[in-house]
Parts: structure tokens; sequence; C-alpha cells
């Protein structure tokens, strides 16, 4: 039944219309988050650079660290560019960028450390690692959104072709009414006429 598929479709429809909008709000929650924690990491990223360059250390502790600014700066320009081109080698940039900044923070904290680096990266790592789970949970609903899309264009096509079957169903259904009734008038007429035939009044 076309009517009973058309309300299974647009059920489905009218819900993930709303879990757009739903995903969309918290997207835009989740990255407003991210805009204010990202910068603020790599500020102070950027200042304990600065001060191991003032110290004069090198070496694989200040490798380390510019891995590190590289690929935390690397993952935000990657989501960037994934949210506006939705490209799958963008989506591959965020990954590597994400693997990479946590093996340099790995990195890093496994080296010997001097004590007022080892409480630095004590308090640092945690900011490190939820501003990049934060980036990934901003790409996370970005590919929800992607296929939760893909299904509701799939929905309205299907929607449009069933309302189409639907409106032509109804016009068969009226035009062989149409053609009944007339059928039936045109009996009636034939009838009469050969009633008036055999009573003599038509010559």
């Amino acid at each position: 039944d076309i009517a009973a598929q058309i309300g299974t479709v647009f059920e489905e429809y009218n819900m993930l219309g709303a879990r757009l909008m739903d995903r969309s709000d918290h997207e835009g929650e989740l990255h407003q988050v991210l805009s204010q924690s990202l910068p603020l990491v790599l500020d102070d990223l950027d200042r304990a650079i600065q001060d191991n360059l003032d110290r004069g250390v090198a070496g694989h502790k200040l490798e380390a660290l510019f891995g590190l600014q590289r690929s935390l700066s690397a993952s935000g320009v990657w989501l960037g560019s994934y949210r506006r081109t939705l490209n799958p080698e963008d989506r591959e940039g965020l990954w590597r960028a994400d693997r990479d900044a946590r093996k340099a923070l790995a990195t890093y904290t496994a080296l010997p450390l001097t004590r007022t680096e080892a409480a630095w990266i004590d308090d640092f790592a945690p900011r490190v690692t939820t501003t990049l789970g934060q980036i990934a949970q901003v790409g996370g609903v970005i590919d929800e959104e992607q296929q939760d899309l893909q299904r509701f264009f799939y929905l309205r096509l299907r929607l449009d072709t069933l309302l189409s079957d639907g409106a032509l169903e109804a016009a068969n259904r009226d035009l062989e009414l149409a053609s009944a009734a007339a059928r039936r008038v045109l009996r009636s007429v034939v009838a009469s006429a050969l009633v008036l035939l055999v009573a003599g009044l038509i010559v």
C-alpha cells in the first residue's frame, strides 16, 4: 500500500531531519570549545619551547616538543579543511596528525626530565590528550553527519517517488471510475434508443 509506505518513509525522514539539526548544533558547540582550548595549548607549548631554547636545551627534548607543536597545529588545520571539503584525504591527514601528536607526547614524557620538566609535562599532557580528544570528537560528528545526510537525501528521493507513484495511482483510479461511469451512461443511452426504436418512436 503506497499510503502506508509514504507514512513510514516520511516518519524516518522527519526524524532524521531533526537529528541532523541536533548534530549540527552539537558540532558547533564542540568546535566552539575547541577553538578556545587548542590555541591555549599551543601558546603554552610555544612558551615551553622558548624556555628550552633560552636554557640552551636541545636534542631529543626540543625535537619532541617541536614535533608535538607541528602535529597539534596540523590537527587543527586538517580538521578545518575536512569541515569545508569533506575530502577523505583531509580525514586521513587528521588521523595522521593525531597519531603523530600522541607519539611526540609519549616520546617527550619518556625522556630523562628534570623535576621542573616532569612537573610541567604531568600538568600539560592531560590537556594535550583532552584537546586531541575534542578534535577527534568533532571529526566523528562530521562523519556521522555525512552518513545521516546521505540517508536523508535518499529518503527524500524515495518520498518523491512514492508521492509521484501515489498520484499516478490515484489518477488511474479516477480514470477507471470515469470510464466505468461513461460506459454505464453509454449502455443506458443505447438501451433507451432500442426501446424507442422498438416502440416505433424512431423512424
